[in-house]
Order: structure tokens, then sequence, then C-alpha cells
């Protein structure tokens, strides 16, 4: 009868023998199956990137120790130990944690103690991943053992049998847009090894150097050499982005200098790199709010975005200077100047006086009619009347404006500042704001008399 090795793992489990869950041989279990799955998942995803040379493996190494021996890539490490040949999976005490790796061969009574392959109590060179880290009992591979396992070796020594490790390296990502882990460029994926003090029990270590840059030769390969180039050609307003200076040599008909870094991109580039999370498309607002384009929190309001971080309110950006209080774009604000400063602002009180389309009190528009009687004048035909009636209105006019109260020579603005010095009400519209005024200004002469 074959029994599995989950089997027996269970069974001396269920007996009263202290087992790890992750004792069982990770070869029959789901979780090495997914585990398989995602690096398979992984391999096809990198595969086109492979084949059009626009990948290259840049991280791995290989290592020898006295017990172990280790192949190292970019996010896992494969730890090789060999064990006597009558090691099963129920002889192996296997514990992982996010800092090291705790494994041992059980004891046989009376013949031989407890066994130490890899000690938990040290630290390995990186964080591990435990959900992806799992390991397996098989018989041993000549390919895969160390160097100074050859074809010389004994019989005995061939039919040793070896538990191979897969640690995930853990890596936290800055961004997991669609799927796609995007890490930091100062991120070391390699470890060189698995403990950091383990020079004394090394005695192989192999890992490629980083390859530098060669700017030259890496341009050549494009097309340009930089030893030649015609500078008459190459655009030069990209140096100058982000500049506010302006250059004091720069020619009048030059076209005017734009404020920040702008990049010109198709749509369907600007569409690939929102996919793929490089890039947000970020709408402004004129009191400069910005919000993402076509999100929505809760299906009502859209995202609001902030360059700062989520954590800076827009109250924080405004104090600060960073965003405007007014509700108004930049190049109204720039141009905009108080309806009372406007030159022609009729400031009279009695606007059925002059003819005209309207006046402003109080943030309110009010339609003046015109008389009746100038269109009969009109109609009449006679210069001779309309001269001299114009001539009569003008004299009354001046004679008026001589004559006028200096209270009705001021605008709403100033009777406001006035009212509100004095400690009076600024509510309502011109004609009762003048009011106030004069019978504030009553009141002070008779207490003066």
């Amino acid at each position: 009868m074959v029994v599995s090795l989950v089997g027996l793992a269970l069974a001396y489990s269920a007996c009263g023998h202290i087992v790890n869950a992750w004792t069982t041989p990770f070869a029959d279990s789901h979780a090495r199956k997914w585990v398989l799955s995602q690096r398979q998942h992984r391999a096809e995803h990198l595969r086109p990137f492979h084949e059009r040379g626009l990948l290259h493996k840049l991280f791995g190494g290989t290592g020898t120790a006295n017990n172990y021996s280790w192949k190292e890539e970019q996010f896992e490490i494969e730890v090789t130990i060999m064990v006597p040949p009558d090691t099963n999976a129920k002889d192996v005490k296997f514990k992982c944690s996010s800092n090291g790796i705790d494994l041992r061969l059980a004891g046989k009574e009376g013949a031989v103690e407890e066994r130490i392959l890899l000690d938990g109590k040290r630290t390995m060179r990186g964080k591990i991943c435990v959900d992806g880290t799992f390991w397996s009992i098989s018989d041993s591979d000549l390919s895969s053992l160390p160097k100074q396992y050859d074809a010389s070796m004994p019989d005995s020594t061939k039919r040793q049998r070896q538990i191979n490790i897969v640690i995930e390296k853990h890596f936290v990502p800055t961004s997991s847009v669609g799927g796609t882990l995007t890490y930091d460029q100062l991120t070391d994926f390699d470890w060189g090894g698995l403990y950091p003090d383990d020079e004394a029990e090394v005695s192989f270590r192999k890992y490629e150097e980083a390859e530098e840059l060669n700017v030259k030769e890496y341009a050549a390969k494009l097309g340009v050499d930089i030893d030649n180039l015609d500078m008459s050609k190459v655009d030069k307003t990209m140096f100058g982005a982000g500049l506010r200076e302006k250059d004091a040599t720069a020619s009048s008909d030059a076209a005017p200098a734009s404020n920040g870094f702008q990049l010109n991109v198709t749509q369907s580039t600007l569409d690939q790199l929102v996919k793929s999370g490089l890039a947000k498309e970020i709408v402004r607002q004129g009191d400069g709010t910005e919000y993402e384009l076509g999100t929505f929190s809760d299906g009502l309001e859209r995202k609001v975005f902030s360059m700062l971080g989520n954590d800076v309110s827009i109250d924080e950006l405004r104090d600060a200077g960073v965003v405007s209080r007014e509700r108004l774009p930049d190049m109204w604000q720039k141009g905009s100047v108080p309806v009372e400063e406007v030159p022609g602002f009729r400031e009279s009180d009695e606007p059925w006086r002059k003819a005209g389309d309207g006046i402003i009190e109080d943030e309110i528009v009010e339609e003046n009619a015109v008389q009746s009687g100038a269109k009969a004048i009109t109609d009449s035909g006679d210069e001779s009347d309309l001269s001299s009636s114009a001539t009569s209105e003008g004299d009354d006019d001046h004679s008026e404006r001589a004559s006028k109260d200096p209270i009705d020579q001021l605008t709403v603005t100033k009777l406001k500042d006035i009212l509100r010095k004095e400690g009076l009400k600024v509510s309502g519209n011109k004609s009762e704001l003048k009011e106030r005024l004069r019978e504030h200004v009553q009141l002070l002469l008779e207490d003066s008399s």
C-alpha cells in the first residue's frame, strides 16, 4: 500500500509529534502549485521583453558554504542542503519567519541527536516572504550539487538525499497599479548570500558585477554620434523648461516662455501611461483645487488630488499660498479691478437723470429707463430747441455738481469703510449707506455744538 508523504506527516502529527505547518513536503500541496503558477505567469509576462532584448537578467549569483549551497535570482533564492540517504519527510522540522529559517533533522532514539541544518536564530540578509517560501525533499541530483561533489564520490554519497528550500525575497513595491509591481530604483535585489556574517563558512561565491552604462556606446547603437552633434538641430527649449527667469538677450519676437515642464505626447501614449500607472490626468479648477479625471469617490464626488499628498488639505495649501483663495481663474484675477474704479462708473444715486444702460449699486444692476420726452424732442426736428435745451441742462448739471454733498461723491466701498470704522452697520444699498452716514455726521455736529 502506497501512502503519500503528506499522509505520513499527518499521521505522525496525530501521534503527538510536533510538526510545523510547513513540515509536509510542498510537492503535493496546493500552495506549491499556486506558487509555481505565479512563477510561470511572471515568466510568461516577461518573455516578450526578453525576446525583444528589452530585459536582461541583472540580478543573481551562486555560492557554496560548508553544509549548503544556493542559487539566487531577482526575487528568489533556492537553497540546497544534503542529508543522509535514509532521511524522510517526517524527519524534517522546518520553521520560517520573516527574518530567518530554522531547519532541523529529528534525532533517532538511542542513535542520533537532533541535527541543526539552518539555525533560526541567525538573521538572514533580507526579509522573507513567508507565504511564498516552501521546501521539498528528493533524491540528490548530481547536476545541482555543489562543486566539491563530483563523479569520484562513493556510491553512498551519491545516494544522499537533498532538501531544496525556495525562499521568496520580500520587497515593498512603490506601486501596484494594474497588477504591475513597480519598485524604487534604489532597491537592492541581490542578497549576496544567506547570512551577513558568512565569510568563514562560504568557500565559493560568484555574482555578476553591475555593468556601467557607456553613454557613447549606447548612443552609437541608436545611430547618434555624441562627439559630432549638430547643435543647430537640437531643441534647446527643453533645457529652460520650468525656469521663471527670462533671458535678457532673447529677441522680442521669440515665443513666450512657459512656466513648468511641458511634455508633448499623443493621446494613445498618454492612455498607455495612465493604464500602466505611470501618469494621471489631473484637472485644475480656477480656485486651484485639483481632482483626478474620470474618478469618483462613492459615485458622487470627484476624487480630489493633492500634489503634496492625501494628508494635506486644501485649507493648508491656501494658507501656504500654494492655492488661490479666489474662485476666479488667474487670467481674470490679473486684469480685474473693483467696479467702483472702472473709468466712467456713474456714482449718482439718481439714475433717472442720466440715460444709459444701467448702474451697479451694491452688486445690484438697475436698468435705467429713457424718458419719453427725449424721444419727443428728437422727433420734433427743431435743432435750435434741442441745442438750447442741451445748453440749459448742461448749466443745471454744472450748478448741481458744484453744490453737491461730498457724501454723494463717495463710492460704496468708501461708504462701507467709513461706516465700519465708526462702528455702524454696513448693510443696504448705496442710498441707505449715504443716509446712514449723513445722520451720523449730523449727530456729531449736534454733539460738538
